[in-house]
């Protein structure tokens, strides 16, 4: 499926749900040794959403180049949320999912 096609479709949420409870279940089974967790809150101004994604995209690219580099026996799940903590009015032309 076309990652286009996938966001915000019912199967594009419930991956993302799965993969979120994956991450919940490494928290527990895991070392700090086999896994990385970091999260923060910032001030953040919507209008530079456009560059936040490519600024993901760009560091994806980079961590597929190294694991491509240096391929190894174990799979790893990367997973990245970044969205609104702040109760906000829907700019136009926002979804509603």
């Amino acid at each position: 499926m076309d990652r286009r096609t996938f966001r915000g479709s019912a199967a594009g949420r419930e991956h993302h749900r799965a993969v979120m409870d994956l991450g919940q279940n490494a928290i527990e089974a895991q070392s700090l040794n086999e896994r990385l967790l970091n999260s923060c809150a910032m001030g953040f101004d919507p209008s530079a959403l456009p560059q936040a994604r490519e600024l993901v995209l760009e560091f994806r690219a980079k961590l597929a180049h190294l694991a491509a580099q240096r391929p190894g026996g174990e799979v790893y799940q990367l997973s990245l949320q970044f969205f609104r903590l702040t109760e906000g009015i829907k700019s136009k032309g926002e979804e509603d999912v």
